[in-house]
């Protein structure tokens, strides 16, 4: 049986319950428009205005204007060959699917506990790991956001985020990463269920309502969220049961640009990798507008991520990485599993036991095994040195949110989320105006309604900067400047700060 075979049978196992629909749209224009969540101007409604067809646009000849492997020579750790070791953790508890909207317990989402987050921040047993470096393993925790906790009854749709940020410390001193983890879903009206209805993977993402919202509305509502409210947006993102489509593709492709979704060959149901560029062949490829497993234009970086079948680090995996290495060949070896939960040091465990035998087995002249975060991983790879995020600046023009950078970024403008002050969230598409300066009609919208403005850019290398301002502060007269005088009284100058 080929190793491909093998692959796909071990993980459909996994996904073998996936069911679904699949509804194609044509993607959206770059036209200026107001997403507002939970209710409001939506993207359904933005398509009857316009006749109910969005065209598609045709896949480019143009490169994409990142880095990537084929134009910048490897960095790794040296001349070396370096293997890469990325552990992600999709930060899932439990969940009970069958509670209506609205009334969902807090419990029933599944709260992560202390003691299932602590034992995996534990410096002690994490000194216990070493690579070639003498550094322990790193982690890179998918914090999960679903509409299931905002409807929850603590309407806490950054419940995972909040848990792991009370222990921020700990976090920034073994040097984790906290990304991105969506799950799609919402509440579909089910017959024979207790209340009519399941929460259910939902297989759309072109602005279909549901029961409290689009799909789109949905995943934006949570990055507003995460902008406004936290300070904080993803530098890389694993999608929920690892599902994409062209349109939650294209939608990404100005999100952000790290993407670990990718499970070739796999193919269950809606759930579909099949035709995508498979590891170890390729590390990392950009996607093509037209179809998200094909390589293409976009700028997006899609890398595989396996999960962690068969159990115990995955030695054919990594003796093939040592396979590339001994040709001279840098590599990344990514495995995910579920947590916050024992099992996540069970995989960190299982994978570092083997690390030390092929430490043993293989020189350090010959390769090198680092333990890296999903974000280092992948600069590594592609050789950018780049690790500082650009630092942005929000105005207001007349009618318009004028958002300037310091640096160019990866996509057409940065993501603009607003907070109402009945507060709901929303968000605005922009435009280049000019070079690094972008800008954000308002329409209709009154800086009355508007309490606060958050952007968030992400730079070529992958480096996301944020900057959340109230819309009185965005507003407020400039300070009349005061010229140097002199004090009579005291019989000196008196400095002015004029400039």
């Amino acid at each position: 049986m080929k190793r491909s075979e093998t692959w796909s049978i071990l993980l459909g196992v996994t996904f073998i319950l996936l069911v679904g629909i699949t509804i194609s749209y044509a993607k959206a224009g770059q036209e200026s428009y107001l997403l507002k969540s939970p209710r409001g101007d939506s993207l359904s409604e933005l398509k009857k205005s316009v006749g109910g067809s969005l065209e598609i646009e045709k896949e480019s000849d143009i490169s994409p204007k990142i880095i990537t492997r084929e134009n910048i020579p490897a960095m790794g750790t040296g001349e070396v060959p370096t293997i890469y070791i990325v552990l992600g953790i999709d930060t899932e508890t439990g969940y009970s699917s069958q509670w209506p909207t609205m009334t969902v317990p807090y419990h029933a989402t599944g709260e992560p506990s202390e003691s299932s987050i602590l034992p995996s921040l534990d410096s002690t047993w994490r000194a216990t790991t070493e690579d070639s470096l003498g550094d322990g393993v790193k982690i890179t925790w998918y914090l999960l956001s679903d509409e299931m906790d905002c409807q929850s009854t603590s309407g806490n749709c950054l419940k995972m985020y909040d848990a792991f940020m009370a222990h921020e410390d700990q976090v920034n001193a073994i040097g984790d990463e906290l990304a991105w983890h969506y799950h799609n879903r919402g509440w579909v009206l089910v017959e024979n269920q207790p209340y009519d209805g399941l929460w259910s993977h939902l297989f759309t993402f072109d602005g279909t309502f549901y029961t409290e919202g689009t799909d789109v509305e949905f995943a934006e509502k949570m990055l507003n969220q995460m902008i406004i409210e936290k300070n904080y947006f993803p530098e890389n993102f694993r999608s929920g049961w690892t599902w994409e489509d062209n349109d939650y593709s294209n939608w990404l492709e100005n999100i952000l640009l790290y993407d670990y979704s990718n499970l070739a060959p796999l193919v269950s149901g809606d759930l579909d990798w099949s035709r995508a560029p498979i590891w170890p062949e390729t590390m990392s490829y950009n996607p093509s507008t037209l179809d998200y497993q094909t390589p293409g234009a976009m700028n997006r970086m899609i890398i595989q991520c396996d999960i962690n079948l068969p159990q115990g680090g995955n030695e054919e995996k990594m003796d093939i990485a040592i396979e590339k290495a001994l040709a001279g060949e840098d590599s990344i070896y990514c495995l995910y599993t579920h947590g916050p939960s024992g099992a996540v040091n069970s995989l960190a465990d299982s994978v570092n036991a083997l690390v030390q035998d092929k430490k043993q087995e293989y020189d350090d002249s010959e390769v090198i095994f680092k333990y890296a975060t999903a974000t280092e991983a992948i600069q590594s790879y592609v050789g950018t040195s780049d690790k500082i995020s650009p630092t942005l600046d929000i105005d207001k023009q007349g009618n318009f949110l004028v958002v300037k950078v310091n640096e160019p970024i990866f996509n057409d403008y940065p993501y603009l989320a607003l907070k109402f002050v009945d507060g709901s969230y929303g968000r605005l598409h922009g435009v280049l105006a000019s070079e690094n300066t972008y800008e954000y009609d308002l329409g209709a919208l009154q800086e009355e309604e508007i309490e606060t403005v958050g952007a968030a850019a992400v730079d070529v290398a992958g480096n996301a900067g944020t900057l959340v301002r109230t819309m009185a502060e965005i507003t407020a007269p400039e300070p009349s400047c005061q010229p140097a005088y002199y004090d009579k009284q005291r019989g000196i100058w008196m400095p002015g700060n004029c400039g």
